[in-house]
C-alpha cells in the first residue's frame, strides 16, 4: 500500500503541468497582460476652457490628427482588448480546469484517507470480534462448577465396594452403642475418650449374626476392617482424632490386638473363603466340556475372559465391566510374532490413580500358542474381533458384548 507522500506525488505527477507553472510565473510578473487593466482618455478634458484661435485651430488641427490617430489607436486597442478578452478567457479556463484537477485530486485523496480509515476500522472491528471470540472460546473451555457438583463428583469417585462396607460396619457399630449403651448421639458427636472406651467394649463383645464355619466369632480381618471404616467414616465428617494412631484411642487399639491373638489360638484367622487358583487341569475341564473354547460365542467368551484374568491380572467384575476395546492391542514383536498387551490399565484395587506415579513400566503381554492354536489367546482374540459387530470396534465401546449372535449348543 502507498503512503501518503507517494499518493499525493503520484497524483501531482499524473499530468503535464507545464502550463500551469507558466501561468503562474506570467502572474508574477510586473508586466503581465493579464493586469493591464485601460485607463480613461485625456483628450476632452481641457474642452470647454477659454484658448487663442490661431492656437485653437491649429490646436484643433493638430486634435483632429490626434483624433484621427486616435480613432486608429481605438481600433487597434478594440483589436487588443479584443486580444486580452480571449487571453483572460483562455486564462479563466485553464484555471478552470486546474480548478478540476485539484478538485478531483482532493477528493482522490479524501476517498483514499476514508478508505485506510475503514480498513483501520474494520482490522479493529476485526480484532475486537477475534478478541471477543477467544475469550468466549476461554471461557466455554473451563466447565461451570458448584460447591454441590463438587460433593456429588468426590462421591462418585469413591469406590462402591468400599462405600457399602463402610455403611455395613457402621451400622453394626451403631446398633451395638444403641442396644448395649442406649448412645443415640452420631458417632463423630462422641468425645475422644468415651469413643475409646466404647470400641474398647465392642472389639471385645462383637459377633457374628449367623454362625459360619462353626462359630459367631468374627475373623480378625473382619474386625480391623470395622475400625477402618468407623476411622473413614470420623475422617469424612472431620473428627479430630484418628482412632487408628493417636494416642486417644491407644486403649481400643490393645483390645483390638490381644483380640487377633484370642481368635488365632482357636484357629481363626485363616482365611478359609480365599479362592483357590485355576490349575492346568482345571483349564484342561474346561476346554474338554467346551466351557472355554472356539465353538460357540459363550465358550469364546469364557475363553477371552480367562485369558485376561491369566495373562493380563484383571480382578473381579469391576475391572472387567470397565475393560474398553482399544485397552487390549494387538501387536507385532521384530521376529514377526503377534502378541497381546494391555497397554492402557485403568483402576485397579492397587492402583487408584491417588499416586500418580505408582504406573506399571510397561503392559503385561500374552503371547501366541504356536502348538495349539485353539488355545492360543491372540487367535481367540482376533476370533472375537472378527465376530463382533463393527460399531463396537471403537476405542471406547465395551471390551465384552452379550453373545446373541449364534444360538449356544452346549
Amino acid at each position: 500500500m502507498a503512503t501518503d507522500t507517494e499518493s499525493d506525488s503520484e497524483s501531482w505527477e499524473s499530468g503535464d503541468n507545464s502550463d500551469t507553472n507558466t501561468l503562474l510565473s506570467e502572474m508574477d510578473s510586473p508586466s503581465c497582460s493579464y493586469w493591464d487593466f485601460s485607463k480613461p482618455s485625456s483628450s476632452t478634458r481641457y474642452k470647454y476652457l477659454p484658448v487663442n484661435v490661431d492656437k485653437f485651430q491649429k490646436q484643433s488641427a493638430t486634435n483632429e490628427k490626434q483624433q484621427e490617430n486616435a480613432k486608429v489607436d481605438k481600433n487597434t486597442k478594440t483589436d487588443s482588448d479584443q486580444t486580452a478578452s480571449f487571453g483572460i478567457t483562455s486564462s479563466a479556463k485553464a484555471s478552470e480546469s486546474d480548478r478540476l484537477i485539484l478538485n478531483q485530486n482532493a477528493t482522490n485523496e479524501k476517498q483514499k484517507k476514508n478508505a485506510k480509515e475503514d480498513k483501520n476500522t474494520k482490522t479493529d472491528s476485526d480484532q475486537t470480534g477475534t478478541t471477543s471470540l477467544a475469550k468466549a472460546s476461554e471461557s466455554d473451555r473451563f466447565r461451570d462448577v458448584t460447591d454441590a457438583d463438587i460433593n456429588s463428583f468426590l462421591q462418585e469417585q469413591l469406590n462402591k465396594n468400599t462405600s457399602k462396607k463402610t455403611k455395613s460396619d457402621l451400622k453394626i457399630f451403631q446398633l451395638f452403642l444403641k442396644s448395649k449403651h442406649d448412645e443415640k448421639r452420631n458417632i463423630e458427636q462422641i468425645p475422644p475418650q468415651e469413643l475409646d472406651r466404647y470400641l474398647s467394649f465392642f472389639f471385645l463383645s462383637a459377633t457374628k449374626e449367623k454362625q459360619t464355619n462353626g462359630t459367631f466369632e468374627y475373623e480378625p480381618s473382619s474386625l480391623k476392617s470395622i475400625q477402618q471404616s468407623i476411622s473413614r467414616h470420623l475422617k469424612d465428617n472431620e473428627y479430630g482424632c484418628n482412632i487408628i494412631t493417636d494416642d486417644e484411642f491407644h486403649k481400643s487399639r490393645q483390645t483390638l490386638s490381644a483380640k487377633f491373638k484370642n481368635l488365632k489360638s482357636l484357629g481363626l484367622g485363616n482365611k478359609p473363603n480365599a479362592a483357590d487358583p485355576l490349575t492346568d487341569d482345571d483349564l484342561n475341564k474346561f476346554y474338554m466340556k467346551n466351557v472355554m473354547g472356539s465353538n460357540s460365542p459363550r465358550s469364546l467368551t469364557n475363553a477371552v475372559y480367562i485369558n485376561n484374568n491369566y495373562h493380563f491380572g484383571l480382578r473381579g467384575v469391576t475391572e472387567h465391566y470397565n475393560l474398553c476395546w482399544g485397552d487390549i492391542s494387538l501387536k507385532v514383536d521384530t521376529n514377526g510374532d503377534e502378541y497381546l498387551q494391555y497397554c492402557r490399565e485403568r483402576q485397579t484395587k492397587t492402583r487408584q490413580g491417588e499416586n500418580i506415579t505408582n504406573l506399571r513400566k510397561s503392559g503385561p503381554i500374552a503371547v501366541e500358542n504356536k502348538i495349539d492354536r485353539t488355545r492360543c489367546p491372540v487367535f481367540q482374540y482376533k476370533l472375537f474381533r472378527q465376530k463382533r459387530p463393527e460399531t463396537m470396534k471403537k476405542e471406547d465401546s465395551p471390551f465384552y458384548i452379550q453373545a446373541s449372535t449364534f444360538q449356544d449348543k452346549n
